[in-house]
Order: structure tokens, then C-alpha cells, then sequence
């Protein structure tokens, strides 16, 4: 019987491959549900669609400067309207222009396990937008399913700020915190 050289292997460079491959994938498959209207089985609101097409993913935080009426199409579609947010009928008879939904930020950064990723939105009202129901509803409900399905070997630590307050005693005495509470 010949003898084989066995291969060399490194299970734990298998495993961080392995891992680094789900994490990425959980974040294209969350931006991907945060692009989607929430009446069609997505997270965001939409009106122009600018909201859901301005998420992106970053090893820093995400600034919210981007203004709808600096971005065709959407600086259309909010012109098209009138002040109670009602499309309005153009001179031709043709009612407003439909929302447009289309990823602004399709090429994402690949991360890595060890480090930080924030999802969020750059448009300057992105802080009213996020009080939507359906965004808080999908950070409850279908992200922790994401990341069962989602990460095979080892389901990461991820939490998600939820309140904020202000302590009392000891080392927060006086301070503004915010509370982080364990998607799984």
C-alpha cells in the first residue's frame, strides 16, 4: 500500500474563513431586506424611495448628510409632490412619479470577523425614518432569524442599541448611556 502525504490543514484558518464568508453574507442579506419596501416584505418606509436606497455598510459609523433633493431621481419624485405629501397631477394629466427604489451603495467593504460593521442609512432624516414600526420590527424579529440561518459554525455576539438613559450612581452618575440588547 503507497503511503499518501497527508495535506496540511489549519482548522482554525478554516474556521475564520468559514465565519468571515457568513459574515458577510448576513450583511449583503440585511442590507438587501433594508432596500425593500416594507410593504413587500422589507424593512423601510417608503415615499421617493431615497431612505430605502441610501443604507450602507462601514467599519465606521454611518453619517446621515445625504439630501433627497440633491440625488435624482429622487429630488423629482419629492418635487412631484405637494406640501401634504399628496402626488400631484402634472399639466399632461399624469399623476406624480412612482417611488424609486435603487441601492446607492452597491459595492460593500468585505469584513471581517474581528471587526466592527455598522449598517445604517446616510440620509440627513434618517433618525425620524428609523421610528418607523418596520424597522424596529426587523431588528426584533427577522435579523436574529438572518443570523441563525445565516452563520453555520459560530453565531456572533451582535447587539443592538435600544434606550437610552441617564445613570444615577457610581460611574455613569450623570452620564448618558445607551443600552445594547442581544439580537439572539
Amino acid at each position: 500500500m503507497a503511503k499518501r502525504p497527508l495535506k496540511k490543514s489549519n482548522p482554525a484558518n478554516d474556521l475564520t474563513s468559514q465565519i468571515n464568508r457568513d459574515l458577510n453574507a448576513f450583511v449583503s442579506l440585511v442590507l438587501e431586506d433594508l432596500a425593500t419596501d416594507e410593504k413587500d416584505g422589507g424593512a423601510s418606509p417608503v415615499d421617493t424611495g431615497f431612505f430605502a436606497s441610501s443604507w450602507r455598510a462601514a467599519t465606521k459609523t454611518v453619517n446621515t448628510v445625504d439630501r433627497r433633493e440633491d440625488h435624482e431621481p429622487w429630488a423629482s419624485i419629492y418635487k412631484s409632490r405637494d406640501s401634504a405629501g399628496n402626488q400631484r397631477v402634472h399639466t399632461t394629466g399624469k399623476v406624480g412619479v412612482d417611488a424609486v427604489i435603487k441601492p446607492r451603495f452597491p459595492d460593500q467593504p468585505q469584513f471581517k470577523i474581528n471587526q466592527k460593521v455598522f449598517i445604517g442609512n446616510t440620509t440627513e432624516y434618517a433618525i425620524y425614518a428609523l421610528e418607523e414600526r418596520g424597522i424596529a420590527a426587523y431588528i426584533q424579529g427577522r435579523m436574529g432569524e438572518l443570523i441563525r440561518s445565516t452563520f453555520t459554525d459560530k453565531q456572533p455576539n451582535i447587539r443592538v442599541a435600544s434606550t437610552t438613559g441617564r445613570g444615577g450612581l457610581g460611574f455613569f452618575g450623570g452620564k448618558t448611556y445607551v443600552s445594547y440588547e442581544s439580537i439572539l
